[in-house]
């Protein structure tokens, strides 16, 4: 069940309830996957068995109105990620492992901007049961006053900046952060900066390097049971 700031009624949004009013398809390739992702109707988009993106941190580009899920446990994005770019919303992301974009010898994330999922002033996104391991960059990149965020019930693992929010002066962002999962990480988890109203509650963090929970800048956060 959604909860949080992504179930408002906000900048022409009612709630987030992605590809619900269009039609449902099943893909298991990468053209598939990305002719639905793109499209202006709003589709339900159940990916089976492994996508294998190519070139190695491609991010597809979402468009509004989207629900992409995964069919059973196999569901996976390997090699890729998700970008929603400014403007875009309704967008659920669900039932998926998203992972393997990291680089041989690049722990830093230096040489490439390869994120499991990256928004540039996205609002209204769901991303829910999904599991992210070892990507090139940031595993979550939440920037430039994306809004209206709930992440909920994630596994993010194996890496070495998991999940960052900011990138902005602006102090506008609302974001619902709940019962996940954050194991051997190192930083960012998360680091979140410049948010109106942060609510963090009932994640888990286990194996943790560096820091966990920072509420960085001008963030009023309300962290419960971490």
């Amino acid at each position: 069940t959604l909860e949080g700031f992504a179930t408002l009624n906000a900048d022409g949004q009612n709630g987030t309830y992605g590809g619900r009013d269009g039609q449902t398809v099943t893909v298991s390739n990468q053209a598939d996957l990305d002719r639905y992702v793109t499209a202006q109707e709003p589709y339900t988009i159940r990916v089976q068995g492994t996508v294998t993106i190519s070139p190695k941190g491609t991010e597809l580009r979402v468009a509004s109105n989207k629900t992409i899920i995964g069919i059973g446990a196999t569901a996976a994005i390997d090699q890729g990620g998700f970008f929603l770019a400014e403007g875009v919303h309704n967008v659920i992301i669900r039932n998926l492992t998203i992972a393997n974009t990291y680089v041989d010898g690049d722990w830093e994330g230096k040489t490439q901007d390869f994120d499991g999922v990256q928004m540039d002033t996205a609002h209204h996104v769901w991303i829910d049961h999904c599991h992210f391991h070892h990507i090139g960059d940031g595993i979550i990149d939440s920037r430039k006053d994306t809004t209206y965020l709930t992440v909920s019930w994630n596994v993010l693992s194996d890496h070495n900046k998991a999940f960052g929010i900011g990138w902005t002066d602006n102090v506008t962002a609302q974001m619902t952060i709940h019962h996940n999962i954050f194991r051997d990480l190192n930083q960012r988890n998360p680091s979140t900066d410049n948010v109106l109203r942060a609510h963090l509650y009932d994640n888990w963090l286990l194996r943790i390097e560096s820091y966990g929970n920072y509420a960085r800048g001008g963030t009023n956060m309300v962290l419960e049971n971490s």
